[in-house]
């Protein structure tokens, strides 16, 4: 399958996934979690006085197979059978020509394997049942129009790849650039523009020297999330400028990126990436929508939540001993609620059903029924798959999942996505309602660690301080 742009997505299907199959891992973790069925407990023993139970008569022994018929005399005989009569020498030789036979004839077991078992999807799928679930009709938009234009291209998930590593970032730009003939012949011309002309043309690696390495991830990116999204080449002016503004179309990226800029771990790379969903979801909006703009802001709010969370959950993981997953925390609290600007550009509405619950102050079940009431199914199902069809972002499919009831990942066994998910909801339970705690007996802790973190221990002094820092530091 081509995208819009022309580059080929791997493993991507023409017809849009089932309703239900999107379900079916969550399912299949949650069955599997209950385990096996309970043994049955053996008869007990009869009470003292009462007659004991007949014994159960044991099965009759089956009749012993019968032997293989002889072979004639004189003819080869299969296997398991042996020559009643002839000399030694014809036995032999009728030995080899039976060997001969069985070695011409085509080993169909070797040539045709087995066919598949069915798999659990599969079964399920299968049942009369399922197919009278009716898909919303918001869903099948959603996976027709939307999810295949959020998917990163391969050259965006590699230059991905190359800045979450510090080492040798110049040559692995290179080899990139070189195995695209495209995007090479596009960065250099801009390059050449750049340089005003100048001299002779500039090789690959001065030309990345000359730009910078920031600078380089930027201006490929920006070209391939519009190829991409837009299904557009760049446009060049009468000077062979590029009439492309990288730092415009990738605004996201880049105030994601510098959030996390003074930071000395690797974690700081999953910024850049997890603003870019945001910049995909601009340009999808202003494509598919005559009157975009209240979606557009809608969208730059659902980012500063997103980013107070990320800040949030990024203090609280410090000061978490043995946290496994803090790479993705920052990217989780940012995208949790993507599946919210999904929901707008289909149903502009839902803008208005936000900010009127908000208004109201609504409680987040009653929110969370209402959403599912009114749209057919709720904005973390849409995160979720968000995160999954960007690939970059596919390990935090099941926390942003299950963001708004991360206990339920404890009966599925996932301890560490049950700790993601656990703080993504208390930084983004924070990031609402931003202030200082007066004591430790605050009304608001009640409304930061709320009973949806069940198995999951944080300290009230952490949250406290967290949320101070947040303040202090600006919004």
């Amino acid at each position: 399958m081509l995208r819009p742009g022309g580059e080929e997505v791997s493993g991507a299907k023409e017809q849009s996934p089932c309703f239900f199959s999107l379900l079916l891992p969550t399912l299949k973790d949650s069955m599997a979690a209950q385990g096996p069925p309970p043994k049955k407990a053996p008869p007990a023993a009869a009470p003292p006085g009462s007659a004991a139970p007949k014994p159960t008569p044991a099965p009759a022994a089956k009749a012993p197979p019968r032997a293989a018929p002889k072979a004639p005399a004189g003819q080869p005989g299969k296997v398991g059978t042996r020559l009643s009569t002839g000399s030694m020498a014809e036995r032999q030789n009728a030995s080899l020509a039976a060997k001969a036979g069985d070695s011409a004839k085509p080993d169909k077991e070797a040539k045709e394997p087995a066919p598949a078992a069915a798999t659990f999807e599969d079964k399920l799928v299968a049942q009369s049942w399922v197919k009278e679930i009716n898909e919303p009709a918001l869903f099948k938009e959603f996976c027709a129009r939307l999810l295949p234009a959020l998917a990163f291209g391969h050259t965006t998930q590699q230059l991905l790849l190359v800045f979450s590593n510090t080492d040798e970032r110049a040559a692995k730009v290179k080899q990139l650039l070189s195995g695209n003939p495209y995007y090479q012949n596009q960065f250099l011309k801009h390059v050449e523009a750049f340089r005003g002309g100048k001299g002779d043309a500039p090789s690959l690696d001065s030309a990345i020297v000359l730009r910078g390495m920031e600078n380089s991830r930027n201006l490929l990116a920006a070209l391939q999330l519009m190829r991409t999204v837009l299904g557009t080449h760049a446009d060049w002016d009468t000077d062979g400028k590029l009439q492309l503004d990288p730092a415009g179309v990738l605004k996201f990226a880049l105030k994601a990126d510098e959030a996390m800029a003074g930071r000395k771990d690797s974690y700081s790379s999953t910024a850049f990436s997890a603003g870019l969903v945001f910049d995909y979801l601009v340009q999808c909006a202003t494509k598919q929508m005559q009157d975009p703009k209240a979606v557009l802001l809608f969208i730059e709010q659902l980012f500063a939540h997103g980013l107070k969370s990320a800040r949030v959950g990024m203090l609280l993981a410090d000061q978490i001993p043995d946290f496994t997953l803090k790479k993705f925390v920052f990217s989780g609290c940012l995208l949790h609620d993507v599946g919210k600007a999904a929901l707008a550009i289909f149903a502009p509405q839902y803008v208005e059903f936000y900010d009127e619950a908000r208004k109201r102050e609504l409680p987040r079940a009653v929110r969370q029924f209402a959403e599912q009431k009114r749209f057919g199914l709720g904005h973390p199902l849409l995160s979720s798959l968000i995160c999954r069809a960007t690939v970059t972002h596919q390990q935090l499919e099941q926390a942003v999942l299950y963001h708004h009831a991360p206990y339920q990942l404890i009966r599925m066994g996932n301890r560490n996505a049950h700790a993601l998910s656990s703080l993504i909801c208390v930084a983004s339970n924070v990031a609402n309602q931003l202030r200082k705690p007066e004591n430790p007996n605050d009304p608001v802790f009640d409304r930061w660690i709320t009973p949806e973190l069940k198995g999951f221990s944080i300290r009230k002094e952490l949250v406290g301080q967290a949320s101070e820092r947040v303040l202090r530091d600006g919004e």
